[in-house]
Parts: C-alpha cells; structure tokens; sequence
C-alpha cells in the first residue's frame, strides 16, 4: 500500500508512461476528494442494505496506535445474516486525539458515526468485546452495554501475572534470552556463525525468534527456539570474546527450562479463539476448563517454578471469568452450542439457564 502522493513521484510518472504512453495519470487530490470518498459510499451503502435486517449484533473495539504512535479507535460489528453467515464489518477506524479518559471514549462509541449513522439501535446490542484497559472498561460500563473480556488478552494478562512467580529469576532468565538474540539478529556475521555451528551440530537451520511486547506467545517461542539452539549458540559464542558474556549459565537454562514447560501446553490457544468465520464465545468455557483441568494441572515432572507460574495463570483466568454477569453469558452461550449443550453445567444451573433462554425467545416473538 502506497500513500496518495505516489502519483506524483517522477519514477512512479515514468513506470506508468513505460506501460502507456496515453494514460493520464490522476492527481492525488482526485484520488483522496473524490475517488476514495466515492467508493467509501459506494461500501456503506452496501453494508447498510445487510444492517437493516439484522435482529442482534455484538461488537469489538480497541485503542491502537500507527506506526509514528498516532491513536486510533477501530469499532467492529459482528451479525449472522439470514443465510446463518457469520459476517464482520469494522465500521469504523477513528482517530482520538484527546486523553483516553472513560468519558472521552464513550462519546466516540456512542457517536453519530459509530452505531446511529449506521442504524445500529443499542438495545439489539447482545455484547461488546474489549481488552481489560481500565478505561475502555469504565467507558462501557457508564454505557450500560453487556460486557466481555478479550480471551486473548486475558491469556497474555495470565502469562504476565505466571512469570511474578519468582520474579528475580524469570527477569534475569528472560533478559538473558532477549539480549542473546537480539544479538544475533543484528550482526550478519552472527547468524552466518550461528548456521555453521547448526551444520556442525545437525540442528535444524532456523532462526531465533525475538518476543513481542503484546503477543505473549512470541515469549514462549523464543524460549523454545533458544533452548533448541543453545548448543549452536554456545559453539559461537565460546569463540567470541565480545559476547561470551551472553552464554547462558545453567540457572538460567533452568529457569527458561521451566517457563517454556509451563507456557508450552497453552502456546496453541494464542489465536485460537480469535476467529471471524465461526463462533468463539460458546468454547470460552470448555477451553478454560481444559487449561485448569489438563494443561495447567500439575504434572509429577514440574519444577517448583513450573508449577507456580501455571498456578498463577489458572487463578488469574478464574478472576477474569468469576462476575455472574460473564458466567451467565458464557453458560448461555455453551448451552446453545449443540457441540456441548451445558454438559459441564451443573443440573440445577443448566436448568435455570434454559429457562431463561425460553423466556428470551417468548419475549423476542412478542417484540
């Protein structure tokens, strides 16, 4: 993707004049005033004709930033046509340039431009999901819109929280993995040494994996690929004087030992919640269950380390999920699901909760 203002650049000019010599190039102020605005429309007024028809919708926002840290606000809604289609549309990408107080953000939801100017009524609103940022959440709560926690972020939240087990040491273990391979991701001659050394020691040839702030599973992928690595990484670095220093003692080994032991098992549950072709909601409950029944429990061949950090994770997801108001939606939802129908469910619970979903339904025909 290129900005407007390629069409004027001379090297741009003379490809196009190369493929044909009678094509008028448009200015950028055709492209940006007229163009652009025009199929802008021409998309809404499309997306507008599937709207209307919709019974229920849900939504997700979320606050992010461009690359030169420019703060944006993206609102996206999510419907199931007549046809039992699971559409998504983002409606909306806005740029806030106040304080991101609760009140400043309510007022860019509840905008013209948000839900009104897209005939979206509130009141067909069936849940807005966000990450657990203080003021998003307070935002929606002055709102008065049903609420649900991002199982992404709650996840990265779990892991954060799991690696203050012996804070000391994970810092330490965890600096050490990030300055080693940062190291060798800067030096060409690094990664050169480090394929010869992988030759030699019949490793596979891959490459280390430096972790990203707000991806927790970018963490565990790092670990791991050291730790598959470090014999490569020792053959390099014990020839390097400069950067001997870097070598990982054995206590630090064992530290990212029993971190990777703990993250591994939940590693493949980073996205696997995330999706826009099927729903996700109704699994939130087994998955959880899952992690605290099978992947988080304790195993005989845990560290102390190991199995503090999973207990950590399992009670910060059970605090994330413990409001009645979570636990009602997340029971309704698995109840629906004709893949679990409530069967984790208590009797007493899961009877309780199809009465409500009857009385539900009576009062939509009545509407």
């Amino acid at each position: 993707m290129q900005p407007f203002n390629i069409v004027e650049k001379p090297a741009f000019q003379e490809m196009l004049q190369t493929f044909d010599k009678q094509y008028e190039l448009p200015k950028k102020t055709f492209i940006s005033q007229t163009a652009i605005p025009s199929l802008y429309n021409q998309v809404k007024d499309k997306v507008l004709k599937e709207l209307k028809d919709i019974s229920f919708y849900s939504a997700t926002t979320d606050m992010w930033s461009s690359s030169n840290m420019t703060p944006y606000m993206s609102l996206t809604v999510h419907y199931i046509t007549d046809d039992w289609t699971l559409q998504s549309k983002c409606l909306e990408t806005r740029f806030i340039p106040d304080n991101h107080t609760a009140n400043i953000l309510a007022e860019n939801l509840q905008s013209a431009q948000s839900l009104a100017d897209w005939a979206l009524e509130e009141s067909k609103l069936a849940c807005i999901t966000t990450d657990n940022g203080a003021n998003i959440v307070a935002a929606i709560r002055q709102l008065g819109w049903p609420w649900l926690n991002c199982f992404g972020h709650n996840l990265h939240l779990a892991v954060s929280h799991g690696l203050d087990s012996d804070k000391d040491r994970t810092a330490r273990a965890m600096g050490v993995c990030r300055n080693l391979v940062n190291t060798f991701n800067l030096s060409w001659l690094k990664k050169r040494d480090l394929r010869k050394a992988q030759t030699e020691a019949n490793l596979p040839q891959h490459s280390l994996i430096l972790d990203v702030a707000t991806r927790w599973g970018t963490k565990q992928k790092m670990i791991e690929r050291v730790l598959e690595q470090l014999p490569a990484i020792r053959r390099v670095l014990v020839e390097d004087r400069k950067h001997g220093h870097l070598n990982p003692t054995w206590q630090d080994v064992s530290v990212l030992e029993s971190i990777n032991a703990a993250m591994k098992p939940v590693a493949d549950f980073t996205d696997v919640l995330s999706a826009e072709k099927h729903v996700t909601v109704s699994s939130v409950k087994p998955v959880l269950e899952l992690l605290k029944g099978e992947l988080l429990s304790p195993s005989p061949d845990d560290t102390e380390l190991t199995e503090n950090i999973k207990s950590n994770m399992c009670r910060v997801l059970a605090q994330k999920y413990s409001p009645p108001n979570i636990q009602l939606l997340l029971t309704k939802a698995t109840v629906l699901d004709p893949r679990y129908r409530g069967s984790m469910e208590d009797a007493e619970v899961l009877d309780d909760v199809r009465q409500q979903l009857v009385q539900e339904l009576l009062d939509m025909k009545e509407q």
